[in-house]
């Protein structure tokens, strides 16, 4: 009644914010893209000197030490039954996906990384059935149309899937934990503040990730090997950028609009991976395919965030 009686009131006011909502989601999916696409080949050059579950333990670590100073004064404010939701947020929303990836990248390059992550709003989608999400047809389209782009992305490279199918097989495990997460957070924290739910949800895994690196890592043995503090380097700012900051905005998006949606900058990041295998040692190119493929994600997104007027 209260949004009826506004329409009528303010017809202006209400249009201008809602348009001034789509920019911003908009805006985020774009920027989240560009900083998650790049996150891979910042994966990959980590690992030219740390283990899968060093990187973890390092990102994880030093994503909680950045954040931990922010969701301090929020503690006073979290309802008791939320502090059982973080955990659970932590270990599937970052904590495994955290080594899961480094792993894989192992043996499939950082694009297919970034492409098979696409899979992300599918798993967002099948386990949305189970939280009681609304799924219309146009999002199963849209998400069927960025899957299959993402499918020509990846065929349609000078080498395939880049890499062995077990490999991938870990990056397809880890997206099915970002679908879970995404519609717990929704479900259940959708009225906490984001820096509170990145920032004890990260601290949850942080800690034990910092346990592990005090006494089993190695690290010192490890930062004697060459290039290691560029390699940290580069660990560090997927820690501040692709996990601090991205999560944080994330989680706001997921708040504004819903867990499918969100999701669906997913479908952005292979364009952004692929240009980043442009600078590999070991490059490949982008086919006219590929391109195709790209385009068809873009009109997946398009279909899956238009809302109609």
């Amino acid at each position: 009644m209260k949004r009826v009686i506004r329409v009528l009131r303010y017809p202006k006011q209400l249009h201008t914010n809602e348009n001034l909502k789509e920019i911003k989601i908009w805006g985020i999916l774009i920027f989240l893209a560009l900083i998650w696409g790049s996150s891979f080949i910042l994966m990959d050059k980590g690992l030219e000197t740390f283990s899968p579950i060093q990187i973890g333990a390092l990102r994880m670590a030093i994503t909680g030490l950045c954040l931990l100073p922010f969701c301090l004064s929020y503690v006073p404010a979290i309802p008791k039954e939320d502090w059982k939701i973080f955990p659970l947020l932590g270990i599937l929303g970052n904590g495994i996906p955290a080594f899961l990836f480094p792993l894989a990248e192992q043996g499939i390059n950082s694009a297919t990384a970034g492409i098979l992550n696409a899979l992300t709003p599918v798993f967002a989608l099948i386990f949305g059935v189970f939280f009681g999400v609304i799924i219309t047809s146009r999002k199963i389209l849209g998400i069927l149309l960025g899957l299959g782009g993402a499918s020509v992305v990846t065929l349609g490279g000078s080498q395939g899937v880049g890499g062995n199918i077990g490999y991938a097989l870990i990056v397809v495990f880890a997206t099915m934990l970002y679908g879970l997460n995404v519609n717990i957070m929704k479900k259940y924290l959708n009225a906490t503040h984001p820096i509170a739910i990145t920032g004890f949800s990260i601290l949850s895994v942080a800690l034990p990730y910092g346990v592990y690196l005090l006494l089993y890592a190695d690290l010192a043995q490890t930062m004697t090997k060459p290039g290691a503090w560029e390699s940290l380097g580069f660990i560090s700012i997927l820690a501040i950028l692709g996990t601090a900051l991205s999560t944080l905005i994330f989680y706001h998006l997921v708040q504004i609009t819903d867990a499918i949606r969100s999701s669906s900058v997913t479908y952005l990041m292979p364009i952004v991976a692929c240009f980043w295998g442009l600078f590999r040692a070991e490059r490949e190119d982008i086919t006219l395919i590929q391109i195709g493929g790209m385009l068809i994600i873009l009109i997946g997104v398009y279909i899956v965030n238009h809302k109609k007027k």
